[in-house]
């Protein structure tokens, strides 16, 4: 399924234009194609509806320049799966195989790079709005940088951790969207932590007359992006409101 086909799929199924606006946001369309349907209901509904009612605007989100970031980089993943879906013919070539397991390893690090550079920018803000304490401020931001050196793989726990403890926040609180649920979210995001482990670590690497099943599929792949990319845009709405 295409991108546009996965946004039409959206719209088919009954999501709103704002929902379908988060899924652009990682890169699944240009903004511009998306109406803002929203907003003509609110017209509709405050013409049939004249009460003194105030409306609702939503405030709109600030994005931070490690979701730029992460926008950025997670095209090395899925231009990665569009490689091999260019080389996939039948049969595939031996070699085709390793594009899928280096997607799943640059979807990662996107991940990864966004948790890092987000929660220094948290601190940055932080630090820059109180200077009563110029030692306390430095004590905070070289304990933070130490801590990244080793953050690595960013699973459910790594992450969770580290912003309990820098800024008292369960970012995991933050991962609900369509259908997934929090608990669903984290325990996604630790099979694919895992899964990436296997392949940096083990390799995977299927042995010449020895046929195994593929470290991970095409269709599994694609998943593992589009929720990585649900992932982040949900922290990143959640660390906007909290911080």
């Amino acid at each position: 399924m295409s991108d546009w086909d996965f946004l039409y799929d959206m719209n088919a199924r009954g999501f709103s234009s704002s929902e379908i606006a988060d899924a652009a946001a990682c890169g699944y369309a240009p903004w511009e194609y998306i109406d803002d349907d929203d907003e003509c209901e609110e017209q509709i509904q405050s013409t049939v509806e004249p009460k003194k009612k105030k409306n609702k605007q939503k405030q709109q989100i600030s994005y931070s320049q490690a979701f730029n970031t992460f926008e950025y980089s997670i095209k090395d993943a899925t231009e990665l799966l569009d490689h091999f879906d260019s080389i996939n013919t039948n049969p595939p070539p031996s070699n085709a195989e390793v594009l899928k397991r280096a997607s799943l390893i640059m979807a990662l690090a996107a991940l990864e790079t966004y948790i890092e550079d987000r929660i220094t920018e948290a601190a940055n803000k932080i630090s820059t709005n109180n200077d009563e304490n110029k030692k306390l401020q430095s004590f905070f931001t070289r304990s933070l940088q130490h801590d990244l050196k080793t953050f690595h793989t960013p699973s459910t726990d790594r992450i969770k951790s580290i912003f309990v403890k820098y800024f008292d926040i369960d970012v995991t609180e933050g991962w609900v969207w369509n259908n997934v649920d929090q608990n669903k979210a984290k325990s996604e995001l630790n099979k694919v932590a895992k899964k990436r482990g296997d392949i940096a670590h083990r390799s995977l690497r299927p042995q010449p007359g020895q046929p195994m099943p593929h470290a991970v599929t095409r269709e599994e792949l694609s998943k593992h992006i589009r929720f990585i990319c649900n992932l982040v845009l949900a922290t990143e709405k959640f660390l906007f409101e909290k911080i």
